[in-house]
């Protein structure tokens, strides 16, 4: 058994596992022994090739990002300037979001490329539910829902932390283009204002005097203790909605 680092690489069947400072058998060697390949921390089975390889960081080529890609199986992490596993291999969700080109899907318990560089166009974009269109940057982003409060700071522009309910939101203008979708939106009010009508944030979660009373929509109410902004009365348009803000339901003036 080879003990250093030198004469070990110089074994064609053997391999230095850095990490644990030891001589490992070289992954090829392995093929035909999918245990011994799974617990070699230099390797990895890749079960659609029925191969046992290097992992992407130690495979020859693999230091630049252009050889990286090359291996199909790999890809470049650009945060950390180093090859790994293919987003579509990573099966623990925690890792895929450590690695700054793949976003982890929840919803299907994946791991799937980076919505920043898997769609380049705004319908594709917001078709897949991890990814949301932003328009400010004309760039595929990852839904500000499914950011944490320190990735939703990032993008002050778009996403907004809704402390409330400890959940990052889409803000209202790049969430709904649609009046119907941002009426039933409790975070959102359809703005009637001037020639263009759009989806903007809601009378409630306008915390300051300033901002409430520019909106025709909205009414300051000062107290004692607290002043909220409120939506007025004829702008509610469901009596549930009505009724829980103090305001008296009209069934005939539907």
């Amino acid at each position: 058994a080879h003990t250093a680092k030198d004469t070990c690489n110089n074994d064609n069947s053997c391999l230095w596992d850095a990490k644990n400072d030891i001589c490992q058998p070289d992954c090829e060697t392995l093929n035909t022994n999918i245990v011994l390949c799974l617990h070699n921390p230099v390797c990895e089975y890749v079960a659609d090739q029925k191969k046992c390889k290097r992992i992407c960081q130690l495979r020859t080529g693999t230091t630049t990002s252009a050889g990286c890609n090359a291996e199909e199986d790999c890809v470049w992490d650009v945060v950390k300037a180093t090859c790994g596993p293919a987003c579509s291999k990573i099966t623990n969700l925690t890792h895929c979001d450590e690695i700054s080109v793949c976003d982890a899907n929840k919803g299907t318990n994946k791991c799937q490329e980076a919505c920043e560089l898997k769609y380049d166009g705004k319908a594709d974009c917001n078709a897949d539910p991890v990814c949301g269109w932003d328009p400010l940057t004309n760039v595929c982003r990852k839904k500000c829902e499914l950011l944490s409060n320190d990735e939703c700071r990032l993008h002050p522009d778009i996403c907004w932390y809704d402390f409330a309910v400890r959940s990052c939101k889409t803000k209202c203008p790049f969430k709904h283009e649609q009046e119907m979708p941002c009426k039933n939106d409790t975070d959102c009010l359809w703005n009637t204002q001037g020639t263009v009508s759009y989806c903007k944030t809601t009378c409630s979660l306008l915390g300051k005097e300033k901002l409430c009373i520019t909106n025709k929509e909205c009414v300051w109410e000062s107290g004692d203790l607290i002043s909220v902004c409120k939506l007025k009365c004829e702008y509610n348009t469901n009596m549930q909605q009505c009724k829980s803000s103090g305001c008296a339901w009209d069934p005939n003036d539907m």
